[in-house]
């Protein structure tokens, strides 16, 4: 994956310039931070996102996520290693409907990849308005490592959600990033 070859299919998928809005959820949240970059989009939402190397890394030792992330910057071999002992990987091939396991984990490997290997945030406008919705308990991305990220934007708000973890019911905080964005 490039940064190019995002925003072609980002193109082919219908996002416009000057759209109105874009939500990233995990692993999605630097896609679509660089996409409402690139893009112009008037709003971006992020719900559990993940944050730059950088700053994930600086807290990853409070995260189960450390071992099966960490792989993903050095190979596809060593990242398959891990990812075959992951306990749900299973429901994992199931949510993302992948035909098979070794799509999935080609998949994860490539998107991991590209989030952590790449400087995907150099040339983000950190003007640019986040709203961010995050578990205090959030052990795949340490809160820590959001504030971390979050300290350059200056246009962005984390509403730390009391009590949750990673796997928070993102139709919830949807809803509330939209509303905030009519206001």
């Amino acid at each position: 994956m490039t940064k190019e070859k995002l925003f072609q299919l980002a193109k082919e998928a219908g996002l416009e310039e000057n759209d109105y809005g874009i939500i990233g959820i995990s692993g999605g949240a630097p896609l679509s931070i660089l996409l409402a970059d690139a893009f112009k989009i008037k709003n971006c939402g992020v719900i559990s996102g993940m944050v730059s190397n950088e700053a994930y890394f600086q807290f990853a030792d409070s995260t189960f996520t450390k071992d099966f992330f960490k792989p993903a910057t050095e190979s596809f071999e060593q990242f398959e290693k891990v990812v075959i002992g992951f306990p749900n990987l299973d429901e994992i091939v199931l949510q993302a409907g992948s035909r098979s396991k070794e799509e999935a984990i080609r998949a994860s490997y490539n998107e991991l990849n590209f989030i952590l290997s790449e400087d995907l945030y150099a040339d983000i406008e950190k003007t640019m308005p986040i709203d961010w919705w995050h578990g205090e308990n959030d052990k795949n991305v340490a809160i820590e490592s959001v504030e971390l990220f979050l300290k350059d934007y200056e246009n962005a708000v984390l509403h730390t959600i009391p009590n949750t973890d990673h796997g928070t019911d993102s139709r919830i905080y949807i809803g509330k990033i939209i509303n905030g964005w009519k206001n």
